[in-house]
């Protein structure tokens, strides 16, 4: 099914759609772009919030259990406007993909690591 299927359906199967079933946000309106990608399990906070809980737990990241939710927050906001500005809607929706590459290459760089290092940080994490 695509947006426009769902939007010709009734309020229910439009909605789930929206925020559950559809896979892109293509063809949307900003009020529904930020609302996938706030709420959608393809949106972009929930890439975002999955990478950082990844670095948060390879890395120790601490602040990666916080991913993403400045942006969601102002994307929040946005979805309870009638019309949203796509402006303000695509910043959020780039800011919270840029954030997710940011936390992807964290996890990258831990993964890499040598055992030097794995051993140095550990030490380190022990002391405190």
């Amino acid at each position: 099914m695509t947006y426009k299927e769902a939007k010709k359906q009734d309020v229910e199967t439009y909605i789930n759609f929206v925020f559950k079933h559809a896979k892109t946000d293509e063809g949307m309106t900003a009020l529904d772009t930020a609302r996938f990608h706030t709420y959608n399990p393809n949106g972009n906070y929930k890439l975002c919030q999955g990478w950082g809980y990844e670095a948060a737990e390879k890395g120790h990241f601490v602040i990666g259990l916080f991913a993403g939710d400045y942006n969601k927050k102002e994307l929040e906001k946005l979805t309870d406007m009638k019309n949203p500005r796509w402006w303000n809607v695509n910043y959020h929706v780039n800011k919270l993909y840029e954030e997710a590459v940011s936390w992807a290459e964290k996890v990258k760089d831990v993964e890499s690591r040598t055992d030097e290092e794995k051993e140095y940080i550990k030490k380190l994490l022990e002391k405190k």
